[in-house]
C-alpha cells in the first residue's frame, strides 16, 4: 500500500480533482490524504484529512510515501513563514515533482542549452537604470516581469517614446503613467534582484495579446509526453494572455489561419523541439518534475518565443473534457506506482 499526501494551500484547494484522485486511488493501491503547511505539524505527525469509506476523515499521520505538492502561497509573508516546513517534507518525503526555482535561475539553465537558445527573448535581470535604459532605447519598448510572480500578476511595460518615458501595469492595462529617468532609478532600485526584463515581443493579433500554453506530463514508464496545448487569447488592450485576467481558450487548430502555410509549418517544428528539449533540459539541472506548463508567444513572422516555464500550471486547457481529466489522473496515479519502483527518483542532484 501507498501512502500519498496532497499538499494544498488549504484542504478546500482543488476539492473536486482531488477527490477525484482519492476515489481512483483505491484501484492502484494508493491511500491519499490531503492536508496543508498551514496546518499544525507536531514532530513526526501530520494534521489532515484521509480518504476512508468514501468520506473524508480528520486525522493526524506519521507516514507518506510520496507528496503531490499543489500549495500555492498567496502572499511574500506566507511564503516565508511556511517555506521551511515545506523544505523539510522535501528531505523526508519524495515528491512528485520538485517544482522550479524563479524565472531568472530558470532562464540561465535553459540558456545553457544550444537547441534552446533560438527560442529565448534576451532576458535581464533588474539591476541598474543604465542598462534597462539601453535596452529601451534599442528595443522602444520592455516587459519588466516579477522573477516569483505567477498569473501575469505585478508585470509592468515601459516605452520609451520622444525621450518621455511611459509605464503601464497589468492591474491598471488602460492607465498611461509618464516617468523621469529620476522614477526610472528609483524603480529600478525597487525591483533589483526580485524581476527581469526583456524586450517586448510584437505578440498583440487584432489589439488581444495572443499566447500558446503546452501542457506536458509524464507518463507511467516516467516518459514526457504532451498532454494538450491551446491558445489564450487576452482582454482587449491588455498586453497578457492569462486565464486568471479574463483571456478566453482558443483550440490549437482554429489558429492557423493566422499564419502562413510556410510559418505555420515552422512553427509546428519549433513546437515539437521545444516540447523534445525543455524538460530534459531543466531535469539535468533541477530536481525530477511531474507537470510543466509552458508559454509560447508566437510573433507576427510565426517565430516561437519561450516566454515561461511553470511547475505548477494552471489545468484548464487540460480538463476541457472528462476524457482528458480521467486521463490525467489515472496517469498520475500509475506514475505514482512506477516511483515506488524506481531508485533514480530519490537520488537529488547537487
Amino acid at each position: 500500500m501507498i501512502h500519498l499526501g496532497i499538499l494544498l494551500t488549504h484542504l478546500k484547494q482543488e476539492e473536486e480533482l482531488v477527490l477525484s484522485i482519492a476515489k481512483k486511488a483505491a484501484d492502484y493501491d494508493i491511500h491519499v490524504f490531503r492536508f496543508s503547511p498551514f496546518h499544525m505539524v507536531e514532530e513526526n505527525q501530520i494534521y489532515g484529512e484521509q480518504w476512508i469509506n468514501n468520506c473524508w476523515v480528520k486525522v493526524k499521520i506519521n507516514r507518506l510515501d510520496f507528496i503531490y505538492d499543489r500549495c500555492f502561497y498567496p502572499t511574500q509573508t506566507f511564503y516565508e513563514k511556511y517555506a521551511t516546513r515545506v523544505l523539510s517534507f522535501k528531505k523526508k518525503v519524495p515528491f512528485i515533482g520538485y517544482g522550479l526555482p524563479n524565472k531568472w535561475v530558470v532562464y540561465k539553465a535553459l540558456q545553457k542549452n544550444a537547441s534552446i537558445i533560438p527560442y529565448l527573448p534576451s532576458t535581464y535581470l533588474v539591476e541598474d537604470w543604465d542598462i534597462m535604459k539601453n535596452t529601451i532605447t534599442k528595443e522602444r519598448s520592455v516587459i519588466i516581469k516579477p522573477i516569483a510572480g505567477a498569473q501575469g500578476k505585478g508585470i509592468i511595460i515601459l516605452t520609451k517614446k520622444d525621450d518621455r518615458y511611459f509605464l503601464k501595469t497589468t492591474e491598471q492595462p488602460s492607465s498611461l503613467q509618464t516617468m523621469s529617468e529620476e522614477e526610472g532609478r528609483k524603480l529600478c532600485l525597487d525591483l533589483k534582484n526580485q524581476f527581469i526584463f526583456q524586450p517586448l515581443l510584437p505578440l498583440i493579433r487584432n489589439g488581444s495579446p495572443l499566447d500558446l500554453r503546452i501542457y506536458l506530463h509524464k507518463n507511467k514508464d516516467g516518459q514526457w509526453v504532451e498532454a494538450a496545448k491551446a491558445f489564450r487569447k487576452g482582454v482587449q488592450n491588455h498586453f497578457v494572455a492569462n486565464l486568471s485576467q479574463g483571456a478566453t481558450i482558443v483550440p490549437f487548430q482554429n489558429m492557423k489561419t493566422m499564419w502562413s502555410k510556410e510559418n505555420w509549418q515552422h512553427l509546428n517544428a519549433a513546437l515539437a523541439n521545444i516540447i523534445k528539449t525543455v524538460p530534459l533540459q531543466l531535469e539535468s539541472y533541477f530536481l525530477p518534475l511531474f507537470d510543466l506548463g509552458i508559454d509560447v508567444g508566437i510573433d507576427h513572422n510565426g517565430k516561437a518565443w519561450i516566454l515561461e516555464v511553470n511547475s505548477k500550471p494552471g489545468r484548464k486547457i487540460l480538463f476541457r473534457d472528462l476524457e482528458r481529466k480521467e486521463s490525467y489522473i489515472s496517469t498520475l496515479l500509475s506514475y505514482i506506482q512506477y516511483l515506488s519502483h524506481s531508485n533514480e527518483f530519490v537520488q537529488h542532484k547537487e
